[in-house]
């Protein structure tokens, strides 16, 4: 049992290198550079398919080793097959055909790689990361609706107004962006509240996925254009990304707690939240889509939730402030700054009537009493003796 747990690294270190070595090839061909042999060309073609399949395989066999963060390195894992098998019917499939259907069963393939990542991220946060309050994940939920209103109105209706075509393909076009911005805007909500500082292994999630965005982002644009073309370094891209993935599960897990202190605890909500107001401004004189507006309202409920929850955050560690401050910690009985108050307070409200005294008691011997019987039995009122 411990050889093999100690192969499962040595194996995850050789498929990495693998896909590695052969995403090298790849650039270096697209570069015109052919080292590739014609023998092995009937092999050579599943290039992108065997690469990111070394990244799911270093994931399962993450999820092997690893019994904390199996399901999410699983899932992980089968959202980079589902891409994978994309990839692997159009090259068997799509690119024979004439004309290639729009949208096809590859779309729906390439789509369940993002909500796959979803639920791995979110999973891997809720083991990696301390128990985050609930003001935190509504930070998250406002860069996400904050960020996706801003790509629905400026980013999403340029390509495709381009691309064109029925309800079906606009709705697939227009996954595809959003779905990336979904995933930058987790990771970057990661960044913020950690305080920037949440570990290798998010880092390389990171820019897997930035680099997964910028491909798609370009591939589409390309599209639109009609200038794309197969086969060149853009498509190293996408597996790049997966690949790097597969290298951020074999990086050493790290606990991230949420940091935000000061100004910054309000400059995530602040700034989803004035990018929700930006947008809102500029579709009275710019009209844009009902449902960038739609998310930018919703983005600021969020905030405004948000400030509500920290002022309710604030007026407890209000009182907490001022029970501390009159009570002493070790006994739990009122300090001198209590009793100050109180005589204060009495003094106050004394009147001919009403009048008010402060007596003082001093125990002679007390400390005499606490050295011969320990100061434990001088906390209880001591017995007296019969007749007094």
């Amino acid at each position: 049992m411990l050889r093999l747990q100690g192969a499962k690294p040595t194996a995850a270190v050789a498929v990495l290198l693998a896909g590695g070595a052969m995403l090298v090839l790849y650039v270096l061909e697209t570069l015109g550079l052919r080292l590739v042999p014609a023998s092995a060309e009937p092999v050579w073609q599943w290039h992108h398919e065997l690469i990111e399949l070394c990244a799911a395989t270093a994931c399962v066999l993450r999820a092997l080793s690893d019994r904390r963060e199996r399901t999410a390195w699983l899932v992980m894992a089968a959202g980079i097959v589902s891409f994978t098998a994309a990839d692997a019917y159009y090259v068997l499939v799509l690119s024979k055909m004439a004309a290639v259907p729009f949208p096809s069963a590859a779309d729906a393939m390439y789509l369940a790689f993002y909500p796959a990542a979803y639920v791995a991220l979110c999973l891997l946060l809720r083991v990696r990361g301390s128990r985050f309050s609930l003001s935190i994940w509504l930070d998250g939920l406002s860069v996400l609706l904050g960020l996706a209103a801003i790509g629905v109105a400026v980013f999403v209706p340029r390509v495709l107004a381009d691309i064109g075509g029925d309800a079906a393909t606009v709705f697939i076009n227009a996954a595809y962006p959003l779905a990336d911005m979904v995933l930058l805007a987790l990771v970057s909500g990661i960044w913020l509240t950690t305080g920037r500082r949440p570990g290798r292994a998010w880092l390389l999630m990171t820019v897997g996925l930035a680099v997964f965005a910028v491909c798609d982002s370009i591939y589409l644009f390309q599209i639109s254009a009609g200038t794309y073309t197969a086969g060149t370094i853009l498509d190293a891209g996408w597996p790049a990304a997966i690949l790097v993935v597969g290298v951020a599960a074999w990086q050493r897990p790290q606990t991230i707690t949420a940091n935000l202190d000061g100004w910054r605890e309000l400059a995530v909500p602040l700034s989803a939240g004035g990018a929700g107001l930006v947008l809102l401004m500029f579709d009275h004189f710019v009209r844009s889509s009902a449902p960038a507006v739609a998310l930018a309202a919703l983005a600021i409920v969020a905030v405004v939730i948000r400030l509500g929850l920290t002022y309710a955050e604030h007026l407890q560690l209000v009182a907490a402030i001022r029970h501390d401050a009159v009570t002493d910690a070790l006994t739990g009985l009122h300090n001198r700054r209590a009793l100050i108050t109180d005589v204060d307070r009495a003094a106050s409200d004394a009147s001919s009537r009403r009048p008010a005294m402060l007596a003082l008691f001093d125990l002679d011997g007390f400390k005499a009493y606490n050295d011969t019987f320990g100061r434990r039995r001088g906390r209880h009122r001591p017995r007296l003796p019969h007749g007094r």
